[in-house]
């Protein structure tokens, strides 16, 4: 995943595209992903009503290692609270495609081969920082959503990239998160992901810049 080229704000997440910088690409020449914790500056903010049409699409859903669920898949628009810009993410059967404000990133699914991790092995692939993996073969459960969970090819330590797909008051939400702590909600059109561009829902786990 070529993403070095996007930055984050030490506090505010902006996009999902900053959260994947870090955690999948930080320190790529010296073989190692750099994470940093912002747990420590921030509190848990949990929404406490559940919606009454509230369906969790991945819940007993079969992963593929080889092609992303089918609930994943087609287009997305996720709105920064900060400017207003779109991120527009394009999900086929094995690419992600991003197209964000001043760029581009494209993923790729590949089925887990055991590889190295060092970059000074002749087995590493320096070309292969775009790939993703199936980490987990079932979704994985977390305040009563599940997640379907990746991993970058050449990803050494970091978060693992988790997906959750959730039908809410009749509106399909692509859910990307850092660990189980939501980077953003996109949706299927842009007025959308204005509209609901700071929602918070039921059983999802945001960040909160904690008060002194």
């Amino acid at each position: 995943m070529n993403i070095n080229q996007i930055n984050r704000n030490s506090i505010k997440v902006k996009s999902k595209l900053k959260w994947l910088t870090w955690v999948l690409t930080i320190g790529t020449l010296a073989g190692a992903i750099v994470t940093i914790n912002f747990q420590s500056s921030y509190s848990i903010q949990t929404v406490k009503a559940a919606s009454k049409k509230d369906i969790d699409e991945f819940k007993n859903l079969h992963v593929s290692p080889k092609t992303f669920p089918k609930k994943m898949r087609g287009t997305w628009y996720s709105c920064s609270s900060d400017d207003n810009s779109l991120t527009k993410t394009v999900i086929t059967k094995n690419k992600m495609i991003y197209r964000y404000k001043g760029g581009k990133v494209t993923n790729s699914l590949h089925v887990y081969k055991k590889h190295s991790l060092n970059p000074k092995s002749k087995g590493y692939r320096h070309n292969r920082i775009s790939w993703l993996f199936l980490n987990y073969v079932k979704p994985f459960k977390e305040k009563n959503r599940y997640y379907v969970v990746y991993r970058g090819w050449n990803q050494v330590l970091g978060t693992n990239i988790h997906y959750n797909v959730s039908k809410i008051n009749g509106h399909e939400i692509l859910t990307l998160s850092s660990g189980f702590y939501v980077s953003d909600h996109s949706y299927k059109s842009k007025k959308l992901a204005l509209k609901y561009k700071q929602k918070h829902y039921h059983n999802f786990i945001y960040h909160k810049i904690a008060k002194d």
